[in-house]
């Protein structure tokens, strides 16, 4: 489904946080906690809420942020997720992530609290690799 309204909502540190990129894509944080996961994709100032697509469905993400975005290319995060998700209960802010960058934070409630899922996209890999 298609995320074209957002709710504001801070992102507070979950169980588990780290850094991970698709290979040869940007990089990308994310937190997770038992019922939780939460990826945020660092932007610039010149990042508007029109300028952010995201669709989230059951198994899959797709995140798009651009070409209106400032200068440089558009950015996309796409691909199945490590785990299912409740797509009605997902949601997107632009606010500042656990580090204080600005970053489109995509919010989705797991499905099963087991396993962890260390990431959030399947084909993903530890963002310094």
């Amino acid at each position: 489904a298609g995320l074209d309204a957002h709710r504001p909502g801070p992102l507070v540190r979950g169980d588990a946080w780290g850094r991970r990129r698709l290979p040869g894509g940007p990089a990308y944080g994310y937190e997770e906690s038992d019922a939780t996961v939460v990826l945020s994709l660092p932007v610039g100032d010149g990042v508007s809420a029109r300028d952010v697509r995201c669709a989230v469905t059951t198994a899959a993400l797709d995140l798009r942020v651009g070409p209106g975005a400032g200068p440089g290319p558009a950015v996309e995060l796409s691909g199945a997720l490590r785990g299912r998700v409740h797509a009605s209960d997902a949601y997107w802010v632009i606010d500042a992530d656990g580090d204080g960058r600005r970053s489109v934070q995509v919010f989705m409630d797991k499905v099963h609290m087991l396993p962890a899922w260390d990431g959030v996209l399947a084909e993903d890999e530890p963002a310094d690799a």
